[in-house]
């Protein structure tokens, strides 16, 4: 699984990565599939307002730490990876 992080790291900003430039996984070269997160559901984070008005204001938002933020993270479906056999 490749993380906002990840992406970053690899000389790749997430912001601008189109739709049709996904990333290949490090390990097979198989195209990455985008994968929604699990902890969010593709929401990014959480309204910490609508969770609790008396505490917090209008717009107060927290990152999600599974996807940073971004909502999805990358998968390569050749997953589990086999090793490599000559």
């Amino acid at each position: 699984m490749i993380h906002h992080d990840d992406l970053i790291d690899m000389g790749v900003d997430p912001d601008e990565l189109a739709e049709e430039d996904t990333p290949s996984c490090t390990i097979c070269g198989f195209d990455m599939e985008s994968e929604e997160c699990w902890q969010c559901h593709g929401e990014g984070g959480r309204d910490l307002y609508e969770e609790d008005p008396l505490a917090y204001a209008p717009g107060d938002w927290e990152h999600c730490p599974e996807c940073k933020g971004i909502g999805y993270y990358w998968q390569c479906p050749n997953v589990p990876h086999k090793e490599a056999t000559a």
